[in-house]
């Protein structure tokens, strides 16, 4: 049912685009990357950028049955299918057992069942029209984590169109039998310029577990993941002597590399990384059982172990891989040049717009032979193998 409901929402479009969750080829990197993108471009405009994170209660559990069939046939669902969808979602009960006592049964008539494939895909149906709610605005949706920004030149006209939003959004949220909850619901103001204090702007906010500053300067992110590396280094060193090396390194991916490599395409850019890098040369020293002070570089190739800047420039390889709509000189014009075939970068006139995602990763794939371009997807060879030093001229 799942597969079949994806299929027709794909093969229609009707899925929004703004809507990252469970949706094939999507992930929350790639949702993070958006919601950058417009912080970004209102930066390179000398804009303000203005962010509602939306934090929705029990959402998953609130579904209206009947709303959400009624948004299928909206959809234009069969009956057969609509009633097929009804049938799993009623006659479903629960009871609370607590210290051996059992409660009475009762129905459950809201919410979609958690735990099956099916549910997710349901409430991205259900929560798929909110983008219709306001044409100005720029929508990032997970699922049930939603932001909404607005950018205008001037402070007061960026924050009336968020306040603006915000009242809709709450409309819309009651009519379809949604709870926002306003007490983790954050509102932040991203710009180069200075901004006025005010109680109601917050200095950071969580998005899909990355923090944000006002100035995208990450350093509050940076403090975050170093902790993370931190603590995953002394798990690490507690059994050292008494397991395998293999053993060790299967758990440095789990509670060091996932949290250094996680959005690594959005912050890797920033002067706090050596931090992180440090980190990871003790982390491999305590896998390898090496001296606080023994060189570790050979080992990072033993091991496999791509250092925090390959991982940023692979990540930005990758970028280009699966964005197929990259324009390339030869697509511009028909003359044979040499970089005929190198991607056309987008022109960003600021330091700090270069640095968002897309720029850094055109560069990297432009300077790469014609050979490793057309490397398998996730081919990791020619990281390993080449020294950092030599792509410092990237």
């Amino acid at each position: 049912m799942a597969l079949r409901l994806v299929t027709f929402f794909e093969a229609n479009e009707l899925f929004s685009q703004y809507e990252f969750g469970f949706c094939q080829g999507k992930s929350t990197v790639m949702s993070v990357l958006n919601l950058i993108s417009s912080i970004i471009d209102a930066f390179h405009g000398g804009r303000y950028n203005t962010v509602l994170f939306c934090d929705l209660s029990k959402a998953f559990d609130c579904v209206s049955h009947d709303i959400l069939l009624k948004k299928l046939h909206a959809y234009n669902f069969s009956y057969d299918s609509v009633k097929l969808i009804e049938s799993y979602l009623s006659n479903r009960t629960q009871v609370v057992r607590c210290d051996g006592v059992t409660s009475a049964e009762r129905s459950v008539n809201i919410g979609v069942p958690q735990g099956s494939i099916l549910s997710p895909i349901l409430f991205l149906i259900y929560i798929n029209d909110l983008r219709l709610n306001n044409n100005m605005a720029n929508f990032t949706l997970f699922a049930d984590e939603t932001n909404v920004s607005h950018t205008a030149n001037s402070f007061e006209r960026s924050m009336a169109q968020s306040l603006a939003a915000q009242d809709e959004d709450e409309l819309w949220f009651c009519s379809n039998k949604l709870l926002l909850n306003k007490d983790k619901t954050k509102r932040m103001v991203f710009s180069r310029r200075s901004l006025p204090g005010d109680s109601d702007l917050v200095g950071e906010a969580k998005f899909l577990g990355v923090i944000l500053d006002p100035r995208l300067q990450w350093s509050l992110h940076i403090d975050s993941v170093a902790g993370k590396a931190t603590r995953g280094i002394y798990v690490l060193r507690s059994p050292s002597s008494c397991v395998s090396v293999a053993i060790l390194r299967m758990a440095y991916f789990a509670i060091c590399h996932s949290h250094i490599s996680y959005a690594i395409l959005a912050w890797g850019h920033s002067s706090g990384v050596h931090r992180l890098f440090a980190l990871q040369r003790s982390a491999v020293r305590v896998v390898s059982r090496l001296g606080y002070r023994d060189d570790c570089r050979d080992t990072f190739i033993k091991l496999g172990f791509l250092t925090v800047p390959c991982l940023y420039i692979f990540e930005n390889l990758l970028f280009v891989k699966r964005n197929s709509n990259c324009v390339t000189h030869g697509d511009v014009h028909e003359h044979n040049t040499r970089h005929k075939n190198n991607v056309v970068p987008h022109y960003w006139r600021l330091r700090r717009c270069q640095d968002g995602p897309g720029y850094w990763a055109v560069n990297f794939f432009n300077v790469l032979a014609d050979g490793l371009k057309i490397l398998k997807f996730k081919s990791r060879t020619f990281l390993l193998i080449t020294p950092v030093t030599r792509l410092k001229s990237f």
